[in-house]
């Protein structure tokens, strides 16, 4: 290899070497600026699914000791001092990849409703698990076995057992009656 060829390639490299560091500068501008963008919209996708399934409510987080690697938050929900219930974001996998679901809970533990916050299933197909009529099979569900009674949407086997997953999570916490929280969110059992 001559020394023009090997000046080439160094020029080569160092100029990818400098296009690289400046996308990735741009990148890190981009992401600086737009963050806090994005975490007021998923805060807000949050709260739309909150009142989704309670409507007008006041609600808290709650510092919950036995979650599980699918739960991601649980909130405590609440009207005029009257506790509404629990509602538990759970991220499970589907066949599209994660699904965030808030699934709302009753003040007795079972389920209320289940609202989508975000999902990558396929349209037509995946999405049918994740329609309204269909979520609707799990309300009152208690346990397990009540939730594996709902039969699989027919060609949406992966997606069915994420929503499944999901609500199962929600439902292993055992949040209900027996359960009493004090003021700072945290659980006192």
């Amino acid at each position: 290899m001559t020394k023009q060829e090997l000046l080439k390639y160094i020029r080569i490299v160092l100029t990818l070497c400098v296009i690289t560091a400046l996308v990735g500068a741009l990148l890190a501008g981009v992401n600086a600026l737009t963050k806090d963008r994005i975490a007021e919209n998923n805060i807000k996708a949050m709260n739309e699914a909150i009142a989704v399934i309670f409507g007008e409510c006041e609600t808290s987080e709650l510092q919950y000791p036995h979650a599980n690697e699918t739960v991601k938050s649980i909130y405590t929900v609440s009207s005029s001092g009257e506790h509404l219930g629990y509602c538990v974001l759970v991220t499970p996998k589907g066949y599209g990849g994660t699904m965030e679901l808030m699934v709302g809970l009753n003040p007795d533990g079972s389920l209320k409703q289940v609202s989508v916050v975000s999902h990558g299933e396929t349209t037509g197909i995946g999405t049918k698990v994740l329609s309204e009529g269909y979520m609707s099979q799990y309300i009152g569900a208690e346990s397990d076995a009540d939730i594996d009674g709902v039969d699989a949407v027919s060609g949406a086997t992966r997606s069915t057992g994420g929503l499944k997953n999901g609500i199962k999570a929600a439902l292993s916490l055992g949040l209900g009656n027996t359960m009493v929280t004090d003021l700072d969110g945290e659980v006192a059992e």
